[in-house]
């Protein structure tokens, strides 16, 4: 679907049936939108997509996603590459995948739920800006993914009961740098592995004295910086 200037879904109960009619892109996943300058999707539920394998896929596109709700995704419940978003008032439950996966885009992600992803909570790659606050990062396998010359901002997030709440990265070698992320003011319980971990191409910065009693693994470096301090 393309070549439209505004789209706006709201108070909808969809099904793969009846979103396959309107869009015809059930192939890819239950609702797929490309190069379209302006979407808003709000108070909508997206349901188990039973063909495809995401939730919503967006490309080249801007949009606005509040109030939500993606519960059983096959694979990942919201897909962005290369778009402009916010994410607000969401809630990403029982995802197959991630919940969140951003390439290439920019995103504002401020609170939202993402609860027992089979994969992460959120995944940052390619490139990707996300600012990340007040969020609630529950049982997920990975909590926060940043990877691949990719960037997060977390504040005021709780992150409880990951195998790993914050995991840096480099996985594809042409982006030749892994992730880095600045966190403040956030609180890790309950990390089955590690609240943080990652590789020595990754980089995370703590704003303030990080957590008492964190625990980290692999050879991410781990920073603290004062607050009101420029890098």
């Amino acid at each position: 679907m393309g070549a439209l200037s505004i789209i706006r879904f709201r108070t909808a109960i969809r099904s793969p049936l009846d979103v396959g009619f309107l869009f015809f892109t059930m192939a890819i996943s239950m609702v797929s939108v490309h190069d379209v300058p302006d979407i808003e999707i709000e108070d909508s539920r997206f349901g188990t997509n039973y063909v495809g394998d995401d939730n919503l896929h967006l490309v080249r596109s801007s949009v606005v996603l509040r109030g939500n709700i993606f519960e059983g995704a096959r694979a990942d419940a919201v897909d962005l590459d290369q778009v402009e978003a916010k994410v607000i008032h969401c809630a990403f439950l029982d995802s197959g995948n991630d919940a969140l996966d951003l390439s290439m885009s920019r995103v504002e992600i401020h609170d939202n739920l993402f609860a027992r992803s089979g994969d992460k909570g959120i995944s940052i790659g390619e490139g990707s800006r996300a600012h990340i606050e007040r969020c609630q990062v529950e049982g997920n396998e990975i909590g926060v993914h940043v990877k691949d010359r990719s960037h997060a901002d977390l504040v005021r997030n709780t992150f409880n009961g990951s195998r790993v709440a914050v995991y840096a990265n480099m996985k594809k070698w042409r982006w030749e740098e892994g992730g880095t992320a600045t966190i403040q003011e956030t609180t890790f319980s309950g990390s089955a592995q590690a609240d943080v971990s990652g590789d020595r191409k990754s980089r995370i910065t703590f704003i303030g004295r990080r957590p008492r009693g964190m625990t980290v693994t692999g050879r991410v470096s781990v920073e603290e910086r004062r607050a009101g301090r420029t890098p």
